[in-house]
């Protein structure tokens, strides 16, 4: 078991900021959470990085990616749970069925009072379950 100085809720709050081209990584040296960020920075800048993390590959752990699929699957729970609200589980499941952007669902979900901060919360929930398993799974204990 290697232990790690950084808190849950960094890593968690990596997974949910993260898209395809916005990858954050974890120094399991320092204990920080670092993003690359191919939109935003050049490419010579990411390159630098890239070999820089190459030279000390044991070094740096790729934090998992919420892929937009698993984001979706995320709304279909949710949406299961809204036997309260059949007019805004109606529009989640067909946002789900047409795999409708973050943006998007987030615009649906705040129709409703407080339905965009459950989900949310909901969300957060389910991310930090998973950042678990990933630990436990890479033998992995945080020591905030």
């Amino acid at each position: 078991m290697r232990t790690v100085n950084t808190d849950l809720d960094s890593i968690v709050g990596a997974v949910m900021s993260s898209t395809k081209d916005r990858r954050w990584f974890l120094d399991l040296k320092t204990g920080h959470t670092f993003i690359i960020d191919y939109e935003f920075q050049d490419e010579e800048e990411v390159e630098k990085i890239l070999v820089l993390m190459e030279e000390e590959m044991d070094r740096y752990l790729p934090i998992p990616h919420l892929g937009h699929e698993d984001y979706l699957r995320e709304v279909q729970v949710f949406a299961n749970s809204l036997s309260n609200f059949p007019s805004l589980q109606e529009l989640l499941e067909q946002a789900v069925k047409e795999k409708a952007s973050r943006k998007d669902i987030n615009r649906i979900l705040n129709r409703a009072k407080d339905q965009g901060e459950k989900f949310n919360d909901y969300l957060t929930g389910r991310v930090r379950e998973q950042v678990q398993l990933w630990l436990e799974k890479g033998k992995i204990k945080l020591q905030p």
